[in-house]
Formats: structure tokens, sequence, C-alpha cells
């Protein structure tokens, strides 16, 4: 079907030695039918040129070109029956069609195609037109995505949105309408931005979406100026694809004297078949008071909204209201192989661009909200535009993917499980270049944490929508691989200094690793790094991942007790230690506990006891019984630093049961000094008015022995209470010392020492004659 070897073709060069043509057409720029390529098996064919002389053509402008049929033996050697050979004695010329004769041999071609032809295509563009714009905004993304991919160069791109009682206008400052712009809206995946990878569109058939409520669509940009319109036809064509050609002077007088739309770069006319349409147009216009709209477009920086009834929008990129960061991918060459094997298996869901594509870019933004940065509650994955996905994570995401016709979901391939997963694995990077951004703050910087989603929680609101579970648990494996793959990445903050990996660092929930320094290494044995405290409320953030990765060290609660019973037993039973862990303690309202549970206290024989065992102090007279006292280092830096501490409560009655009442033979044999058998008595004698009230106390000093009087000095002269006399000292007026040792020569007499002053006596007394 090609009556003679002439093309039309956009010439790039790669490097010295190879350029090629890309999108290679016929004259009339039809696509060349049947040509195989082994760049790309698709019908818009690229033609490599192997230069044997240098080619002096304008990179990416299109030329006419002639060619010939290459060698048959150099067209078997690369298997290839349609190798071209282009050299110096081939014509180029610079492709400049006329653009009223360009736009009226497309429409011709429509009028002299068969009828069954055009209707086929008729149905197939209603069929497209309707999957691709089942809500409003959609034809809305698909005007922005299109001034967006067309910028004047170092220029950003305007847009202006009008409603007018018949129209919505639509008009942009980018560049205006070349032939392969105008043959693209005039037909169906053209790909005219198939070489492109920077250029957000790639399904050539965006624009189809404005014919959904639309059947009058005005366009003008240069030196074109066309309109396509469904009652100008009188037979079943596919009318949405064949342009009208339209001088300004046939159009109605509102568009006619409209100059301001007229002189645009790019000017589109929508009359929607309903005036209903147009308040609807005026609903979804209000997605523009959303600023993140304009967030990851590359060129457009501005959107005005202006609609009937006086009400404006304006829409501005304002990148210092958001945390934005891009991030380089290199693509596994196991993905790059799928997408070449796609492509040459003809599956359109593939765009060619992405023919031996080696790198991408994902990027992420968050909101700033009082130089922190926040979470977003209600944030969407982006394809440079929203996409109707969202995995409630609380920030955005932008990348590369390949969105369904309703960008309500991603089509199911490699492709974008790659992207979801490494939109996983660079988050924590994301994460990693924000602490070491020089020029924010720590408060900023650390804030970063806050993003870090609740996983288990995200699963659990997400379970009920399968596809969208499935993009989050992508999301959530590119981030584990971060957090604890082969290569995990630094991001937690230390106190060190550094950056640390997940598993090497250490969060202490007790303070005792700042208490400590590094004496707290040595005794857990712990490697780890403490985390850095300034990361603030994003420790909460951490701790949930090494709880659910089992990555890092969480030192809580339980974890000191158990080294309080084992590493720390040594370094507790030094009495400055000692107190320097008790304080630490009963300052720490989650910590204080543990000085009522946990045998911590340092006694003075050298053990660790819980408080509520210890005495702090007892009375003097009863020292000689080794009750269990605070070392006396540790409670007297106690009552300096006015540290308190329910220690044992000291009650006389409870003592005696407990250290004394089934241990009197013990206590005799203890009692073998002069002031041990005083001072237990004086005990007795200070207590008496609780302990003459307990009939087992009274029984159980009848068999403890009491001091008597000697005969000798060297002498130690006891009895056991009810076998002794009343000394003569305890009662002057009528003693009977005298008269009983001249009756019983043995007979053994209460010493006198126990009368420490006058008036002791009578309570003396009484307390021998009770026993």
């Amino acid at each position: 079907r090609v009556n003679e070897l002439v093309f039309i073709g956009k010439f790039k060069k790669i490097y010295d030695s190879l350029s090629l043509f890309n999108n290679l057409r016929n004259v009339d720029y039809s696509p060349v039918l049947k040509l195989k390529s082994n760049i790309d098996d698709r019908n818009f064919v690229k033609c490599e040129i192997l230069n044997m002389s240098t080619f002096s053509l304008k990179e990416n402008v299109y030329y006419k070109i002639s060619t010939k049929i290459i060698s048959q033996k150099r067209r078997n050697k690369h298997s290839n029956e349609f190798l071209l050979e282009f050299d110096n004695e081939c014509s180029y010329e610079e492709y400049v069609p006329n653009e009223k004769d360009f736009t009226n041999n497309i429409y011709n071609d429509h009028i002299n195609s068969s009828n069954s032809n055009n209707i086929g295509v008729l149905k197939a563009v209603k069929t497209i037109t309707y999957q691709i714009n089942k809500k409003n905004e959609t034809f809305i993304y698909e005007l922005l995505q299109n001034a967006d991919d067309y910028p004047i160069e170092n220029q950003k791109v305007e847009v202006d949105f009008f409603i007018t009682d018949k129209y919505l206008l639509f008009t942009h400052s980018g560049s205006k309408f070349n032939f392969n712009n105008v043959y693209s809206l005039c037909a169906v995946n053209a790909e005219d931005k198939t070489d492109d990878f920077d250029k957000i569109g790639f399904k050539g058939i965006g624009f189809k979406s404005v014919f959904k409520a639309n059947d009058f669509v005005f366009l003008s940009s240069g030196n074109y100026s066309f309109r396509f319109e469904k009652s100008f036809h009188n037979a079943e064509y596919p009318w949405q694809l064949m342009p009208i050609w339209t001088e300004v002077n046939d159009l109605e007088t509102s568009l006619r004297n409209n100059t301001r739309f007229l002189n645009s770069n790019v000017a589109i006319a929508l009359r929607p078949r309903t005036t209903n349409t147009l308040d609807e147009y005026s609903e979804t216009l209000e997605l523009f008071s959303d600023d993140r709209i304009l967030l990851f477009l590359k060129n457009i920086d501005k959107v005005n909204v202006f609609i009937n009834n006086d009400k404006k929008i304006f829409c501005n990129k304002n990148n210092k209201k958001w945390w934005l960061r891009h991030f380089e991918v290199d693509i596994d060459e196991k993905i790059t192989n799928f997408l070449n094997t796609q492509i040459s298996e003809g599956n359109e869901e593939v765009p060619s661009k992405y023919l031996n594509l080696k790198k991408c870019k994902i990027s992420f933004a968050s909101l700033i909200i009082e130089n922190k940065i926040g979470e977003l509650n209600d944030a969407k994955l982006f394809n440079y535009l929203p996409l109707s996905i969202n995995l409630n994570l609380p920030f955005l995401i932008n990348a590369d993917f390949i969105p369904d016709g309703e960008r309500e979901g991603l089509i199911n391939n490699e492709w974008n499980q790659f992207l979801l997963e490494t939109s996983g694995f660079k988050f924590v990077q994301f994460i990693k270049v924000t602490l070491n951004n020089e020029k924010r703050n720590d408060e900023f910087k650390f804030s970063i944490f806050n993003l870090i989603p609740s996983f288990n929680i995200n699963a659990e609101k997400l379970k009920n929508n399968e596809k969208w579970f499935n993009y989050f648990n992508s999301f959530k494996l590119g981030f584990e691989n971060a957090l604890i793959g082969e290569k995990p990445i630094a991001f937690i903050p230390s106190k060190s200094g550094p950056l640390e990996t997940l598993s090497n660092i250490l969060i202490d929930e007790t303070g005792l690793a700042e208490l400590l320094g590094d004496e707290f290494f040595e005794l857990t044995g712990i490697s780890a790094k403490l985390i850095d405290s300034n990361v603030g409320e994003g420790i909460e953030k951490i701790k949930e991942l090494i709880d659910q990765h089992s990555g890092g060290i969480l030192y809580d609660l339980n974890r000191l007790k158990n080294d309080i019973k084992t590493t720390l037993q040594d370094w507790l039973k030094q009495p400055t230690n000692n107190f320097k862990f008790i304080e630490h303690l009963s300052s720490n309202e989650t910590l204080k506990g543990l000085l009522k549970t946990e045998e911590i206290i340092l006694s003075n024989s050298g053990d660790l006891c819980k408080a509520s065992d210890i005495f702090a102090e007892v009375p003097e007279e009863i020292i000689f019984l080794s009750p269990n006292l605070v070392s006396k280092e540790v409670l007297l830096l106690i009552k300096e630093k006015e540290v308190k501490i329910e220690f044992k409560l000291f009650e006389p009655i409870q003592f005696f049961m407990d250290n004394i009442i089934s241990k009197t033979e013990k206590l005799n044999a203890i009692s073998i000094s002069e002031t041990n058998l005083i001072q237990f008595w004086k005990f007795i004698f200070n207590y008496w008015e609780q302990i003459e009230k307990e009939n087992d106390i009274l029984n159980c000093l009848k068999s403890i022995e009491i001091l008597c009087k000697s005969e000798t000095t060297d002498q130690l002269s006891k009895c056991i209470i009810p076998k002794s006399y009343i000394s003569a000292e305890f009662n002057l007026t009528s003693e009977i010392e005298s008269t009983v040792r001249g009756i019983v020569t043995d007979a053994k007499f209460i010493s006198d020492k126990y009368i420490s002053k006058s008036g002791d006596e009578p309570k003396w007394r009484k307390i021998f004659l009770k026993l």
C-alpha cells in the first residue's frame, strides 16, 4: 500500500554514530501500516540510521524524506525484510503542511472511507469516550494533561477555565498546535507522545473524553481553527474524529467577539447538550480549590477558574506549602524486559515510550503546617494528576503508574507492581533525605516520622477493597525491604550522631541508657545505638516498626525488670549506684512502681530488697537483732535528696511476731552480752502499752532471759523472768530483796541497770509483775 518510498519522520540524534526517525508516517501523516521494526513491533515505527556520514538535520523536527531499500544481503544479516537505507543521495525536506489543507485531508479521509468502517470507528470512539470518562473531572484532567505536555520552552503554562451561559471555555499559554497535535486529536491511539517519556499522556485517547457531554467542540491554536460538531453530519460518521475547518467569522457572536479566548495560544470551547451540564462543570471545577492538583504537573503552575456567577478560583502551585522531593529510580532489567515484551507483543496497555526504559522518577509530597510536616487524611496516588486511589497514607505519591481508563485503579501488571514496591522503598529514602536537609531545623526534620503509616490499621481499613489492599501491600513490601532487606537504609537519628538502620537502633523507655551513658551498654551488653530523643512523637512510630519487624531494641519496663534480677545485680549493690537508680525510678511515674514490686533497695547486709520488706529505721534497742535495714550510705542520700519511698513501716507488735515469738532460743543465744539483754527489755519497756494487750507475746516473754544482778563484775547473770525476783531498787518502799536473800541462797534478782532515770521504777515493776 506504499506507492513510493517517501515518508514523514521526526529526526533524533542518539549519539555521533546513531540517529533515528521516530514516528515514521506516510506523506499524509497516516501511520505506515504493516512495516515492522526490530525496535518496536507496532505501527508507529522508529527506523535506525547507522550514520556513514554526518546528517545536518534539526533534532525533533519532522522531515519529508525519501529512502531506498537496503541490499538483500544486509536485510538477511539483520533478519528484517523492511530495512531502509538513508544516505546523502536521499532528499530531506522539513515537513510544514498547510494548516487548512491538513485539517481538510483528515476530514475527507473519513468522508471517503466506507460506511461500515465509519460505523465501526464511531462505535469504538463512543466506547472509549464513556470508558475513560465515568467521572466529570476526567476530561478536566485530560485537558490539563495536554496543556502540561506542550509548554513553550523555558516557560510555565497558565490555564484558564471560563463558564459562560452556553460554554465551558478552556485556554492555556503553552505551545500552539502543530500538525501532529491536530492529527492526534483526530485519531484514536495516535500516540504523538510515544517518543517522549517526559510527557504525561500516552494513550492517545484522552481528548475523546470531552465528547461525553458535548456535541460541539471548537479549537483554535496558531493557524489552526476547526470544530467537531455532531449536528453538522447527515450520516453516521465518527464525527469526534472529523475536524471541520472553521473561520472565526463563522462562530456565533459570543465566541467571535471573545478576543481573550481567541488570542490564547490554545483555546477550546465546549458546548454541552444541556445547561444542567454547565452547572455540573461549575461544581467539578471546585476541585481547583485544592492546590495539590498542580503539585506534580511539570509545567502548569497556575489555573484560574471564572464561573458565570462571578465566582473565581485561583489555584497556584505553592511549593512552600508542600515538602516535595523527587527520586530517580533505576529500573530492574527484569522490568525493562517485561515492558519491551509487552510492547513487542502489541499490548496497548503499555505505552511505546516505555521501550528500553532504564530510569523513571517517584515523588513524595507532604503538607507543611506551622513549620512542621503534617499528615494528610485524604491522600491519593498521583499519576501527575490525582488517581481515585486512596491508600490511607498520610502523604502523596506520584509515579509513572499506568492507570485504567477511569483512573480508579491501576493496570494489573509487573510495572505498576514495581512502582508500588519501589515507592515503599523510596519512602524511607524520603525520610532520610529530609533528615539530612541542612536548611531545615530539627523540629521540622523530625516531624517526618509522623508520616510513617500505621500499617495494621491501614490494612484493616482497606481489607474490603481488594485492589487497593493489594496496592497497599505492595507499598508495604517495598517499605519493609528498606527496613530489613539485604540493603537496609539508615534513616533513624541516633544520639551519637549518624543515622542508623532499624536493626541497629535502641529506644529506651526507662531513661536508664541516658542516665548511665556508656556504663549502660557495658552492663546490658547492648550494642545498638540510642535513638535521638529529639525525634519526639515520631519515636512511637519507630516503636511500632520495632514491634512489627523484630528489628532494633525496645528497652522497656519488662526488660528492665529482667536486668534488675540479672545483669544489674552487682552494679546495684554499690551504694552510690543504688541511690542513683532509686532516685531515677522515683522521679519517673512509669518506673516508680518498681520500687514496690522489685528487689532494688540495698540493705545493711548487702542484699537487695523490696522497699516494702525493708526498714528505713528501727528502735536502737533492737539493732542487735539485725533487722532488715536500708544501707546507711543509701539512706543518708535518700534523706539528703528528700526522695520519697514507702519503706516497711515499723510496728512493734508485728516486728515481735515476725522476729521474736518463734525464735526465743535464738534470741537467748545471741543475748550473751549485758548490753543486748538490757537493750531488748528496754524495747519491751518502751512499747509496753501495746505489748501488754497481746497474750501471745506475754507468754513468749516469759521464756526470754533478763539481766540479773551478779556477785562479781566479770560474771554475766541472767535467767528467764518467771524465775527472777524484783530487786529492791524497783520498790524501795516495800522491798523484799533482803528478805529473800536470807531464805533463798541462789535467788536471781533483776538488775537495777534497767533503770535509766528516776520514775521508771513503777512501770518496770508493773512489767515484771505481769510476767
